[in-house]
C-alpha cells in the first residue's frame, strides 16, 4: 500500500461515518485525483479548514485515526503524506511547519527545531491517547523529555531495545558528543537485525547526507543505523 492510497481510505472511512457523499469516480488506485482532491474539500469544508484538496497537516489531524493499522503505524502514515521540503519562509519557517508546531504542541509557533513537533503531531493524528498529557508534563518539542519520559515510563511511553524495535517506533539520534539526545523520528520498518540498519522518516532534516542532520529543510525518509547511541521508544 502507498501513502496515496493509505489516504484515500482514511479520507472514505471518515466521510462515511460523517455522512459526507462520496464524488463519482473515487476509488483507491494509487494516484490522488480531482475525485480524492474533492473528497478532501468536503472534508476539510465539514471541519471548517482552508478548502484546498491538498492534504494538510490540519486535515490529517481529522482523518489521522481513520489511516490503515495500529495508532504508531498511523503516524508513519501521517508523516509520509505531507513527506517534502516544507521550509519556505527561512530556517524553521513555513506554512506547513507552523502548522505541525501549533498542531503537534501547545507552544507558540515560529523559528524553532520542529523534529519532535512533527512527531508529536504525527502521533496525535494518530489517536495517541496520552498526547495531552505528555504536553502538559514535559516539553513535548525537546527531544530529551521524549527520552526522559520513556525512561519514567510515563503517558504509555517506554525505551526498547533496537532488535525489539518495528514500525512507528521513535527513533532518537545522538549527533555530537554532549551525550544528549539531538533529534527524532519514526521508524519505517524493523531494523536490519545484524547491521542495525534502518529506514525512519523525520521532520527537520535534510534528504541525504549533507546538509544538518537534526536542523534540516523538510521532512524525509532517511537510512540511518538504530543501535546505541540511538534510542528507541515505544508508544501505546
Amino acid at each position: 500500500m502507498t501513502h496515496r492510497q493509505a489516504a484515500k481510505i482514511a479520507l472514505r472511512d471518515y466521510a462515511k461515518r460523517a455522512g459526507i457523499q462520496i464524488p463519482k469516480g473515487f476509488n483507491l488506485s494509487d494516484t490522488y485525483g480531482s475525485s480524492a482532491r474533492e473528497l478532501c474539500k468536503r472534508v476539510q469544508r465539514k471541519n471548517r479548514i482552508k478548502q484546498t484538496g491538498d492534504l494538510t497537516p490540519k486535515t490529517l489531524l481529522v482523518i489521522g485515526k481513520d489511516l490503515p493499522g495500529t495508532m504508531p503505524e498511523r503516524a508513519t502514515w501521517c508523516m509520509r503524506i505531507v513527506e517534502g521540503p516544507l521550509e519556505t519562509w527561512g530556517n524553521n519557517r513555513g506554512p506547513y511547519v507552523e502548522e505541525i508546531q501549533k498542531l503537534g504542541t501547545q507552544l507558540a509557533p515560529g523559528a524553532w527545531p520542529w523534529c519532535a513537533a512533527t512527531t508529536s503531531w504525527a502521533y496525535r493524528c494518530a489517536g495517541w491517547k496520552s498526547w495531552a498529557a505528555f504536553c502538559k508534563g514535559m516539553n513535548e518539542a525537546f527531544v530529551p523529555d521524549w527520552v526522559a519520559a520513556a525512561e519514567q515510563k510515563k503517558y504509555g511511553m517506554s525505551i526498547i531495545g533496537w532488535r525489539s524495535s518495528r514500525q512507528g517506533d521513535a527513533i532518537t539520534y545522538q549527533f555530537d558528543e554532549d551525550k544528549q539526545q539531538d533529534h527524532i523520528g519514526l521508524l519505517l520498518g524493523r531494523p536490519n537485525l545484524v547491521t542495525g540498519e534502518c529506514r525512519a522518516i523525520e521532520g527537520n532534516t535534510s534528504s541525504g547526507e549533507y546538509g544538518s542532520q537534526a536542523d534540516g529543510s523538510g521532512l524525509w525518509t532517511r537510512t540511518r543505523n538504530a543501535k546505541p547511541p540511538q534510542i528507541i521508544i515505544r508508544i501505546t
